[in-house]
């Protein structure tokens, strides 16, 4: 069987790591090492989560996001929404309030700066998260597949970053995934102690018997004892995912390719707004601490955290208003009712509204809003639908009480849009969206 990493490294080609470094605007080779770096921090994390039922969840939800299935998409950052949130949802259920910690350590040990290593997770955690859920869908089950994450293990600590073992709360990276199959093996153990009291208590109770009986009948309690000796033999080598030798059930070693589905929402960024549970776990958020300590709660390399990172960094520091025209940042929770051209899902507003929260711990900064369609349509009720909706936005933070924050919004209809109108839904997505850029 083909060692995970092996496989994954089918995937993240030299051309892959070429075309996330050119997306980051970061040297190739700092971008490698910290490819390096994360993949075996995920494995060695999902590895000490253990047989968990959230984590197990969002990896089988994995599957069914479409942006996964094509990685090259991903690879020049193209993610979706939904891909976004898976992988704000497995990083979260893995690193949880350490979450800040880990992006710290991958950029400190690869030299990427902290907004390339959000970006970064953001494009390797989502395929990561993927490939195992397909190792779960071709026939394996959890268990066997930490079972063989940890026979691997081995080869992959090395790579790990120092630093790493404290933010999981172990003394050393070694001891990743020991808890879990301690607790496995103690309960096989215990099992089989529970077979073997039997055992003794029956062949005592019947001894006397076998004892009287002339002939042949001693036969029968002999096969009986001798079938509870393999019974507990049974109990000690069933166990899967054993601790001393890591084996699992047999898993397809390739990624198995999903066909996006049909969408028929009319949305600006695609969002899944079904109410189904497991979809609830993958949505789960990210908290950002701002400078005065105010926490929102926001999508790991989102509008929110690009924004945040950039108003603190040199670059925006040193910038002038006319540099700062080509710097957009695009919403990625924006959606709008299906069947309405302005009408936003009451989940949209939490994201403006986060936006309002950020600019008021940066007074100086104001933001102009821009809309987006696609070629699809007339090109002239394209511009007056993306002129309403950067309207719409704006009139959550006039809501809110931040619009004065506005500077203007503009709806530039098709005009920048690169995908052919006769192209697939999911391909014109990403030339829909909202964005704002920042002036001083």
């Amino acid at each position: 069987m083909e060692n995970l990493l092996d496989s994954l490294k089918k995937i993240i080609t030299p051309e892959a790591i070429s075309n996330i470094s050119s997306e980051l605007g970061e040297d190739t080779e700092k971008v490698k090492s910290a490819i390096k770096t994360v993949v075996p921090s995920l494995f060695g994390a999902v590895l000490e989560k253990g047989n968990d039922n959230k984590l197990e969840n969002i990896l089988k939800q994995a599957v069914n996001i479409p942006a996964i299935s094509n990685s090259k998409r991903l690879f020049t950052g193209q993610a979706d929404a939904e891909t976004q949130k898976l992988s704000s949802g497995f990083l979260n259920n893995l690193f949880g309030d350490k979450l800040g910690n880990f992006f710290s350590l991958i950029s400190s040990s690869s030299g990427l700066k902290n907004e390339s290593t959000t970006k970064l997770l953001g494009i390797i955690s989502p395929l990561v998260a993927s490939f195992l859920g397909q190792k779960l869908q071709s026939g394996g089950n959890f268990k066997g597949l930490l079972g063989q994450i940890n026979s691997e293990k081995n080869s992959f600590l090395s790579s790990i970053p120092s630093g790493f073992a404290g933010i999981l709360g172990l003394s050393s990276i070694s001891g990743i995934g020991d808890s879990f199959f301690d607790k496995v093996s103690s309960q096989t153990k215990e099992a089989a102690e529970n077979v073997k009291d039997k055992v003794e208590d029956t062949y005592h109770e019947y001894k006397d018997k076998m004892e009287k009986h002339s002939g042949m009948g001693w036969l029968k309690w002999l096969i009986i004892f001798l079938l509870a000796v393999i019974l507990i033999i049974w109990l000690f080598s069933k166990n899967g995912c054993s601790k001393s030798k890591g084996t699992s059930s047999p898993v397809n070693d390739s990624i198995q390719k999903t066909e996006p589905q049909p969408s028929n929402k009319d949305t600006v960024s695609v969002t899944n707004t079904t109410n189904n549970q497991t979809d609830q776990k993958i949505k789960e958020l990210l908290p950002i601490t701002l400078p005065s300590g105010t926490v929102i709660n926001a999508f790991p390399g989102g509008i929110e955290d690009q924004m945040v990172n950039f108003l603190q960094s040199d670059e925006y520091k040193n910038a002038t208003n006319e540099d700062l025209k080509n710097k957009w940042f695009d919403f990625d929770a924006i959606n709008f009712e299906f069947g309405s051209g302005t009408k936003l899902t009451p989940e949209s507003e939490t994201q403006a509204k986060n936006i309002g929260i950020i600019l008021k711990e940066f007074p100086d900064v104001k933001v102009k809003i821009g809309a987006y369609t696609d070629k699809k349509g007339n090109e002239q009720d394209n511009l007056k639908l993306s002129e309403e909706r950067a309207n719409t936005v704006k009139e959550i933070f006039v809501k809110n009480g931040f619009g004065d924050r506005v500077e203007g919004v503009e709806g530039y209809g098709s005009k920048f849009a690169k995908v052919d109108a006769n192209a697939s839904d999911e391909e014109r997505a990403k030339d829909r969206r909202i964005s704002l850029r920042l002036e001083k």
